[in-house]
């Protein structure tokens, strides 16, 4: 089905990018899986590789940090067992990484560490909270549960 029809179709019941389903689309010929809505947190980009695969096509993903090769924390958080607890964080640690700017991780249980070993140049560990906020820079990802008022930029992961 043509990706314009899709989107007509689903457009007046679009919620949120945290709501919303994952919709691959997938042409006459199955020949393209198409990742259309929802390809982190609601799955439409593996599910397109899956699709693919099965179909013998090709999945097209075009989320940045699939596309560039960096990690996408919605996913890695996701796969911790970590909950996101300010979404817009997500966007700003994600343009960081895109744009090659370093990004401060506090994560002193290591929930972390595994996901992220592959990309040490990328995130700047730090060994405490009050460390990182020493810095002033952002962004910045915490995983715990303490609570305090936080600077913009910084990127909330709950256990």
């Amino acid at each position: 089905m043509a990706a314009g029809v899709v989107v007509r179709h689903l457009a007046p019941l679009l919620q949120g990018k945290d709501r919303d389903p994952a919709v691959v689309v997938v042409d006459e010929q199955g020949r393209f899986a198409v990742s259309l809505l929802s390809g982190h947190l609601g799955g439409a980009n593996d599910l397109a590789q899956q699709v693919a695969a099965a179909l013998g096509g090709t999945p097209v993903i075009t989320t940045a940090t699939d596309v560039q090769g960096l990690p996408s924390l919605d996913l890695v958080a996701g796969r911790a067992g970590l909950v996101i607890e300010n979404l817009e964080g997500v966007k700003e640690v994600s343009m960081a990484l895109l744009e090659g700017r370093p990004v401060q991780l506090v994560d002193q249980e290591g929930f972390l560490t595994e996901p992220l070993q592959n990309y040490p140049p990328l995130f700047q560990p730090q060994p405490d909270l009050d460390a990182a906020l020493g810095h002033g820079l952002t962004p910045a990802v915490y995983v715990g549960i303490e609570e305090r008022p936080w600077p913009a930029g910084w990127l909330r992961l709950r256990p």
